[in-house]
Parts: structure tokens; C-alpha cells; sequence
């Protein structure tokens, strides 16, 4: 084979279509951009055990709201969590069937930077109360979400409601966002603590007129 054929003919380079300049951005800055997304990664953790820390002082918050003996709860599982429930919520050993929390998804910044972490009255699936609460639970989230306004949603039966903890350019540091997740916790307790103080009396009301009822008369 002529060498020298070789070397004209690549003497004029192909022409192909010209990609995106999205896509000539990362080729070009390949390395440095995979770097970044460790990071990502890594800024993640950083969040969520941010999160965790948290347990301690929202239990002493409430404390200085007149909450003395709030049941703490700390999950690092599917949905990290931290959460706490007034003593009276609970119906025997374990878990209370409600409780109102800082929660996230597994990895708390997403593929965009979105911040995955909110503030929400939870309704544990797996607890063994769950289906007999469901309906109240139900109604909890309707009366919640009219006094909590249009950025709080429901997910029924596990989250009555729910509202991502909002972020600004200025927030972006783990000191914001604790703070900023801090405030949305303590405001939706304060909405929500009376409604499931009165949900929870009306249940434990129900099951003793249930008692009483198989009991029957005195004798």
C-alpha cells in the first residue's frame, strides 16, 4: 500500500454534522465535569448527615415550645428521616402511627442540583396501626392542606402532607439549608400538632365506646 496515498488522502479531513455546543462543551471538558459530579455526591452525604445531626435540636426546640417528651425517630433507610411525635401520638410500644418530620429521598440532591428534602406529617405504611388510621389520616390531610396553603401536597397513605424545603442561590451552604429545613418543620408543627392531638383523642375516644360496647352492660 502507498504510504504516500495514505498521508493525501488524509490531508483532507472528513466533514461530519457539528454536534451541539452542549455536546462540544463536555467533550472538551470531560474530566474536569466528571470531577464536578463527584462532588455531587459527595455534597449529598454531606446534606443528609446535616439531617441527621438535626435530631437532637428539634427535639430541644420543641421542648422550649412546650412539647417536653417528643419521641425521637432516626432512620437512615429508604427515605432518611428524622421525625418526632408528641408521647400522647403513640398506641403501646414502638413507633407512633404519626409523626412530623425532616425527611429526603436516598440522595438528597438530584441529577440537576434539585434539592430533594422536605418537611412532612408522616403516616408510616409499615407500622401495624396504618390501615386503621387511614381513614382519619385521610381526612387530616384534607383539613391540613387547606390551612397550609398551595405549596403543600399530599402523597396518601404515607405522607398526609408535604412540602419541599425552598432553596435560593444564598441558601446553598449546609448552614442554610438546616435553617431553612429547621423553620419548615417548626411551622408545619405548629399547624399540624393540634390536628393530630385532636385525631388521635377521637380514636383513642373510639376504641374505649368500642370497648366498652363488647364489654357490655354491668351486671
Amino acid at each position: 500500500m502507498d504510504l504516500t496515498a495514505i498521508d493525501d488522502l488524509l490531508a483532507t479531513p472528513l466533514q461530519v454534522d457539528e454536534t451541539s455546543e452542549r455536546a462540544a462543551f463536555y467533550l472538551q471538558n470531560r474530566t474536569l465535569i466528571e470531577t464536578w459530579v463527584l462532588l455531587r455526591g459527595e455534597a449529598a452525604d454531606a446534606v443528609q448527615n446535616a439531617i441527621f445531626d438535626m435530631a437532637g435540636p428539634l427535639q430541644a426546640d420543641l421542648r422550649q415550645l412546650g412539647v417536653p417528651d417528643a419521641v425521637l425517630h432516626v432512620d437512615r433507610g429508604k427515605w432518611p428521616v428524622v421525625s418526632l411525635a408528641a408521647p400522647e401520638w403513640r398506641r403501646g410500644p414502638g413507633l407512633s402511627p404519626i409523626q412530623i418530620g425532616i425527611e429526603c429521598v436516598k440522595t438528597p440532591i438530584g441529577e440537576r442540583g434539585d434539592l430533594r428534602l422536605y418537611a412532612a406529617v408522616i403516616a408510616p405504611i409499615s407500622h401495624p396501626m396504618s390501615k386503621i388510621y387511614q381513614p382519619a389520616v385521610a381526612e387530616l390531610s384534607v383539613s391540613l392542606r387547606s390551612r397550609l396553603g398551595h405549596e403543600w401536597k399530599a402523597n396518601l397513605p404515607r405522607w398526609p402532607v408535604f412540602s419541599y424545603v425552598a432553596t435560593t442561590e444564598e441558601s446553598w451552604t449546609i448552614h442554610g439549608l438546616v435553617n431553612q429545613a429547621r423553620e419548615k418543620f417548626l411551622r408545619l408543627w405548629s399547624v399540624a400538632a393540634p390536628e393530630i392531638d385532636r385525631m388521635m383523642s377521637q380514636n383513642l375516644r373510639q376504641h374505649v365506646d368500642q370497648d366498652a360496647g363488647i364489654a357490655g352492660p354491668a351486671q
